[in-house]
């Protein structure tokens, strides 16, 4: 979608003069499409619908916390409007917290609470360049009321939530702190006491950046990351989600299939750049097979006893099953396709395990032919016609072979 504006600016009507106004033309003048009512909103326009499209056709929502944001109405349901396209895990609220403190947002949101804002106490400057870091990928410089003596650290996350499987980003400013920052985050699972992560260097500019890739079997919930100068006495913190990726898998066709014919399966991946194909047959006792080898029996963290395919970038993947190459090994029933995001035993996969996961179940039936005569008794010299069908069979030509009284044997193509 091609937005119009890059950010709207939710606020009180109270902070029009100390916040939302210069903030609006601080941002216009840096060059961005600002959506804020003073300079949107014409004679005659209806409130409702213009603000309705300012919320749905902006990229950002710049949402001004304060005292009397939180006893207002109209801009509590603005924040509404751009938590609702929050739901798809993309960052659209940009917080800015005016002459409050952490404790007043916990009492009106925690989640607001758990992100990182801007604060006007540090500068229209700097909070205009926290803005451009989000909108236009720009850096920001530290503070300008940040003395050279002060000792600061800071952290914030390119976006508040990721998928399990995935990597996220944090950046942030160390300025006076020495040359390196320590990162522990604190979550559900090993994470439950803290963990020790990362020592980003700290750069010439002040600045520190860290990719976390915890793989795929984090326990999807909330994180919080935490930022520490070397000894452990300053700190910053931001709060993350991870969410789990998902997995579908599905087969051309309407599912029924002859032995000897060519299946394409194909399917989705949000949970990593892999997939791994594997193949349950009727026998529930007979452990899972690769599904192109079928010879050879699947076995945990073992990758090559899987099908791995790559997921393309727009999260698709297929792949063309031949089962000619496989009929030995196969015979009539129902089959299971699972189509996973690490090579990991089916009998692990749950609803509750960290891995995503996909099923398709299709039906194999081997192939047959009919024949038929025209009539059941014929004089020599009759002409008789044999027809039939042949359904499954990959050639072109079949052959009819005729017996006689005296073991006599014609074929026939």
């Amino acid at each position: 979608m091609i937005y119009l504006w890059d950010v709207f600016i939710c606020h009180a009507s109270e902070d029009k003069d100390a916040v939302a106004r210069p903030l609006a033309e601080a941002l216009q003048k840096r060059g961005l499409r600002v959506w804020y009512d003073e300079f949107t909103l014409k004679l005659g326009d209806s409130l409702r619908r213009t603000i309705d499209r300012g919320l749905s056709e902006s990229t950002y929502g710049i949402v001004i916390l304060s005292r009397t944001f939180f006893t207002k109405d109209w801009p509590q349901k603005e924040l509404d409007g751009l938590d609702v396209r929050e739901r798809d895990g993309k960052k659209v609220i940009l917080p800015i917290w005016h002459d409050i403190t952490k404790d007043d947002v916990e009492k009106y949101s925690p989640m607001l609470a758990g992100r990182l804002a801007a604060q006007t106490k540090d500068g229209m400057r700097h909070t205009v360049d926290m803005i451009m870091a989000v909108v236009r990928d720009e850096i920001p410089p530290a503070p300008e009321n940040y003395k050279i003596t002060d000792k600061v650290v800071t952290i914030q996350a390119e976006k508040d939530s990721f998928i399990v499987g995935h990597s996220i980003s944090f950046t942030g400013f160390s300025v006076n702190c020495g040359d390196h920052v320590i990162l522990m985050i604190f979550g559900p699972g090993k994470y439950s006491k803290g963990l020790e992560v990362a020592h980003p260097n700290v750069s010439e500019k002040d600045t520190w950046n860290f990719q976390w890739q915890p793989g795929n079997t984090i326990i999807p919930g909330y994180y919080t990351v935490t930022v520490f100068d070397p000894d452990k006495n300053i700190t910053d913190e931001v709060l993350v989600r991870a969410q789990k990726g998902s997995i579908t898998i599905l087969v051309q066709g309407e599912g029924s299939y002859y032995i000897s014919e060519k299946i394409k399966i194909l399917g989705t991946n949000t949970a990593g750049k892999k997939v791994f194909l594997t193949l349950k047959g009727p026998d529930a006792q007979q452990q899972e097979r690769r599904i192109d080898r079928l010879d050879i029996a699947t076995e945990d963290e073992k990758p090559d006893t899987f099908l791995e395919l790559d997921v393309r970038q727009d999260n698709t993947w297929s792949y063309v099953w031949d089962t000619k190459k496989e009929a030995k090994f196969l015979k009539d029933g129902y089959y299971q396709i699972y189509a996973i995001d690490s090579p990991v035993s089916t009998d692990s996969l749950t609803n509750f395990s960290p891995h995503t996961f996909g099923i398709v179940s299709i039906l194999m039936r081997p192939p047959f032919i009919s024949a038929t005569v025209s009539q059941p008794s014929f004089a020599q010299g009759d002409i008789i016609t044999i027809t039939g069908t042949a359904e499954g069979v990959q050639y072109h030509e079949i052959l009819i072979w005729i017996f006689g009284e005296k073991n006599t044997i014609v074929g026939l193509c």
